[in-house]
């Protein structure tokens, strides 16, 4: 800001009433440039003490802006941190949703999973279509021997048209033979190996 001082009229004063212009007292022009040195005075102190609260409030304009500049970067840099920390945390759910995923389908589908070999295809996969891989894949059963006697099975049941084996006549048990031979020879030679 620059100092504006106030200068005095250039003009001459208005002469007080009842006196001819030009005969003014040089007391009264002392007095009137006493009364504007010291207005010139107090307004000069005035426009300091302004400039000084100016000052002051632009340092302190100053501060909390430098402030508040400070505390927006250490914002932005926690939220960046809280964001990749969060992105990392993501990142790792999704890795063991897929391992999980895979652990999940190799169990359920063995023999696609050996023959696929790619985790990736696994994924990828629909489910039915790896149960029909895996239904495919799979090994034959194992041909199932019938033994001849089961000890610890249970008893023949009789039907209800059927006598009891302790109540048959000779003739009923050398027909029971006659029809259950057949059956029970061929049981016997699968037993036997020769199939």
């Amino acid at each position: 800001m620059t100092d504006e001082t106030t200068q005095p009229p250039t003009g001459d004063p208005a002469p007080p009433a009842g006196e001819a212009p030009g005969t003014q007292s040089t007391d009264e022009g002392e007095t009137w440039e006493k009364r504007m040195s010291g207005m010139q005075r107090a307004h000069n102190a005035e426009m300091q003490v302004l400039r000084d609260r100016l000052s002051s409030f632009e340092a302190t304009a100053s501060q909390t802006t430098s402030k508040a500049s400070q505390t927006v970067a250490e914002t932005s840099q926690e939220a960046a941190r809280w964001k990749a920390a969060a992105d990392a945390n993501a990142k790792a759910l999704a890795e063991e949703r897929q391992l999980r995923i895979v652990e999940t389908r190799a169990a359920k589908y063995p023999f696609a999973a050996e023959n696929l070999g790619d985790p990736g295809v696994l994924i990828a996969m629909d489910e039915a279509r790896l149960a029909g891989l895996n239904e495919r894949l799979a090994p034959p059963p194992a041909p199932t021997r019938k033994s001849v006697m089961d000890a610890n099975g249970a008893g023949r049941s009789t039907n209800a048209g059927e006598v009891p084996l302790k109540d048959k006549t000779s003739q009923q048990l050398k027909d029971d033979l006659a029809k259950f031979a057949p059956d029970w020879m061929r049981q016997v030679k699968e037993a036997q190996g020769g199939g």
